[in-house]
């Protein structure tokens, strides 16, 4: 199954595969201090055990019974800087086998994927800053922060958005993350967040693109916000998309070339963030 893998799909598989979603983006309704916020001048530097495991297998046919697990494995940094916004990083990243394979037979966006950064976090979840091409990539919430407070039970609607390679060309597909405050426990907030993202931003492609093509994406995700610290203890999101990809073919150089024509693919992605130390 690995040497199936498409030059023109391996760099969108290769974000699925990494880091599936990563944006903590969200549009703040107010200015006005909530209790769910960063809170930078609490510390000096946080840093996250990240481990993401992507499931990857074919949908019916012949190679149904195909698959791939791959691990990748690093820390995320998030350091504040002097304007009360952080910067947030992937680093020190083990991709896992099949993230390895992949980056072995890329040249020039290897320096791009190198580079997994956000700059300009702000307190409300917002980015006010650079984002490097590698992170567009990524657009669905992890660990993000409600534009309102919240009761025990209630919820708020997040736009968000992903984009997928879909006919040869990313599609960027649009939903909504569902927060809800699930339960409060002293300073800890735990927060559920339900995924959904099922629309064409491009109401054009409705019609251009088969509905037993378009992609189903879902995901469920569990995080604990320290309200006091002002920042995440910990966090799980499990995201799964369905998709087709074209052109799926050979590659290994056997002699042996044959066209495995369109398939389904089913990824299910667990991301898990724990805390390790706090620096002040």
């Amino acid at each position: 199954m690995k040497n199936i893998i498409n030059n023109s799909i391996r760099y969108s598989i290769l974000g699925i595969c990494l880091v599936f979603g990563f944006l903590f983006i969200s549009c703040s309704d107010s200015e006005n201090e909530r209790a769910i916020r960063w809170k930078f001048q609490n510390f000096d530097k946080l840093t996250y055990n990240f481990t993401q495991k992507t499931e990857v297998s074919p949908l019916g046919g012949i190679f149904s019974a195909f698959g791939i697990t791959n691990t990748a494995k690093g820390k995320l940094t998030i350091v504040p800087t002097q304007d009360a916004k952080a910067n947030l990083a992937l680093e020190d990243m083990y991709m896992g086998e099949m993230g390895n394979m992949i980056l072995q037979n890329m040249k020039i966006e290897n320096e791009e994927l190198n580079n997994l950064s956000i700059k300009g976090l702000k307190s409300d979840g917002t980015i006010e800053g650079e984002i490097s091409e590698a992170m567009k990539l990524f657009s669905t919430g992890i660990l993000p922060i409600p534009t309102k407070d919240l009761k025990v039970g209630e919820s708020v609607k997040i736009e968000t958005n992903m984009s997928i390679p879909l006919a040869d060309e990313k599609v960027t597909m649009t939903g909504f993350q569902t927060l809800t405050l699930k339960s409060i426990k002293g300073n800890l907030y735990t927060l559920k967040n339900d995924i959904l993202i099922d629309k064409y931003q491009n109401p054009k492609l409705e019609s251009k693109i088969k509905e037993e093509d378009k992609p189903e994406i879902k995901g469920e995700g569990e995080y604990i916000f320290d309200i006091e610290k002002g920042y995440f203890t910990e966090g799980e999101v499990v995201l799964k998309i369905q998709m087709k990809l074209d052109k799926l073919q050979n590659q290994e150089n056997s002699g042996m070339q044959f066209n495995l024509g369109n398939m389904r693919i089913n990824f299910i992605s667990t991301i898990n963030l724990d805390l390790m130390k706090e620096n002040k």
